[in-house]
């Protein structure tokens, strides 16, 4: 009787697909980034249970939509940011809101340059300017014989 174990598995053709993402952790998703909701009370609000969006989030799929999602909100909100700049500019005093709008185009930017949190292959060299401690020295008269 022949044995199929793990190489005939292995050997297959097909590659496993991930889990897609239900359609309610979607919707849990783009409330908790839309409304700024926690995953609790957006996975409520859909349906689904405070620890079915925790095992969600946990997983790669939801990471990648969870950042989609994100980026498109933050598209979407700095795309007035010039319109604004220039009626405020006549204004009196609005520096807070020019600041809001430097922040938000630095985290566009920041995204942009480097996609991931993680740090990439490579070594880091720190090069700091050496400073000597300043040497004390101290003489003193020994009587001779």
């Amino acid at each position: 009787m022949p044995m199929f174990g793990t190489p005939v598995v292995a050997s297959l053709s097909e590659v496993a697909r991930p889990a897609r993402l239900p359609e309610p952790v979607k919707a849990a998703i783009t409330s908790m980034v839309e409304e700024g909701l926690c995953f609790a009370s957006a996975g409520q609000r859909h349906g689904v249970s405070a620890q079915r969006m925790r095992r969600w989030l946990g997983r790669r799929e939801a990471v990648a939509f969870l950042r989609k999602t994100r980026a498109q909100f933050r598209v979407a909100a700095c795309a007035a940011n010039e319109a604004y700049l220039v009626t405020i500019r006549s204004g009196e005093n609005s520096m807070a809101a020019v600041n809001a709008i430097k922040v938000l185009e630095q985290i566009s930017d920041n995204e942009v340059a480097r996609p991931s949190n993680s740090p990439g292959p490579g070594v880091t060299i720190v090069i700091r300017e050496a400073r000597p401690e300043p040497i004390n020295i101290t003489a003193k008269v020994i009587a001779g014989d």
